[in-house]
């Protein structure tokens, strides 16, 4: 999913991952600790959830800035990440 918007509507990006992640619950994902959301002062904010299911690693964003909003949703199978040595790990922590 990527959803973005202009100055006609920059909520509505975020109105729209709202819903994809309510839907996302109701369909049994589960939410993997506090969403996240900082503001950026007069400039916006930045929003940062993450869900699982079975295997499955879904990380949901959404910035809203003085002229455009956007969200994106990635889903990452989680058996792609146990391959990963500790310095590529470590590398996506930082």
């Amino acid at each position: 999913m990527d959803a973005s918007s202009s100055t006609s509507g920059p909520d509505r990006s975020r109105q729209q991952l709202d819903a994809v992640l309510s839907d996302l619950v109701a369909h049994g994902w589960k939410k993997a600790g506090s969403a996240k959301e900082k503001s950026l002062g007069d400039d916006g904010t930045y929003f940062l959830a993450t869900y699982t299911k079975r295997g499955w690693t879904l990380h949901a964003r959404h910035t809203t800035l003085a002229t455009w909003s956007r969200s994106t949703a990635l889903a990452t199978e989680d058996v792609c990440f146990d391959r990963l040595t500790d310095d590529e790990a470590a590398l996506l922590k930082n």
